[in-house]
C-alpha cells in the first residue's frame, strides 16, 4: 500500500496537546481523525475544522511503525 508522506513533528511543546498525546519530535503525522495528512497545509486545515477541547485520533509513524493515539486539541 502507498503511504502518504505526512508531516514531521519538529518539536513538541512541554505540556502541549502533542506532548500529552505522547507525540515526539521525529514522528510523522499521517492522519488526523478521518483526514489524510500529506502537507503542513492539510494538517492546518484539519486542525482548523476541530474546536479546542475536542478529542480526535492522530495516526503517525515512528521508526517505521504506524501508531495511533487520542489527542485533546488545545488552543492554536
Amino acid at each position: 500500500t502507498y503511504q502518504s508522506a505526512g508531516v514531521a513533528v519538529v518539536s513538541v511543546k512541554s505540556g502541549g496537546a502533542a506532548d500529552k498525546a505522547g507525540l515526539e519530535a521525529g514522528d510523522i503525522i499521517t492522519r488526523l481523525g478521518d483526514t489524510d495528512i500529506t502537507t503542513i497545509t492539510s494538517l492546518t486545515e484539519a486542525l482548523a475544522q476541530d474546536k479546542p477541547g475536542e478529542r480526535t485520533t492522530v495516526t503517525y509513524t515512528r521508526g517505521g511503525s504506524e501508531k495511533k493515539t487520542d489527542v485533546t486539541l488545545g488552543e492554536q
